[in-house]
């Protein structure tokens, strides 16, 4: 403490920065790992959410899909997708069960596929991105992607949900 009031001696200064430095460090740390579980957090609970699903690993099932992006009006509207024996059978409008022009198919996954569009995401390193799994199954109930920052309209969002297992 410095004999002068409102003078700040040369030892005081460095024992201020001493204080300093230890109430700083663990604040810092905690930022750090912050940061740090952005990617390997979305990583982590990719893996954990795809090893849950593979338990389960059904085969044939029906989910209810919807897309939200500067997309076309007929990619965007809700779908009820039937895979059976892994593969894809058909995709029809949830609210008319009319069926989705063929030309728009490859705009519609199997979960699986769902699993790789989001490592391909997390392996791009994109600006922004949240996932959500299912606490029973594992499989992505819904997802937001932002690439990029400064791009407008780049941006996609899906929600998959109602998933029924079918019998093979």
């Amino acid at each position: 403490m410095s004999i002068n009031p409102g003078i700040t001696t040369m030892s005081d200064g460095m024992k201020s920065g001493r204080i300093l430095t230890l109430l700083l460090l663990p604040l810092l740390a905690l930022a750090a790992s912050c940061a740090s579980v952005g990617q390997g957090g979305l990583q982590g609970e990719l893996n954990q959410a795809r090893s849950n699903w593979r338990v389960t690993s059904p085969a044939s099932y029906v989910y209810r899909y919807q897309l939200s992006c500067f997309c076309p009006r007929e990619l965007v509207q809700p779908v009820l997708i039937t895979v059976r024996n892994a593969r894809i059978d058909s995709v029809v409008y949830a609210d008319t069960h009319q069926p989705v022009d063929p030309q728009h198919l490859r705009n519609f996954h199997t979960i699986d596929e769902l699993f790789d569009m989001l490592q391909e995401a997390i392996s791009r390193d994109p600006y922004e991105m949240a996932a959500s799994y299912d606490p029973s199954f594992g499989y992505p109930t819904s997802a937001t992607i932002d690439y990029d920052e400064k791009m407008a309209d780049e941006e996609m969002r899906f929600v998959a949900d109602s998933l029924r297992l079918l019998e093979d």
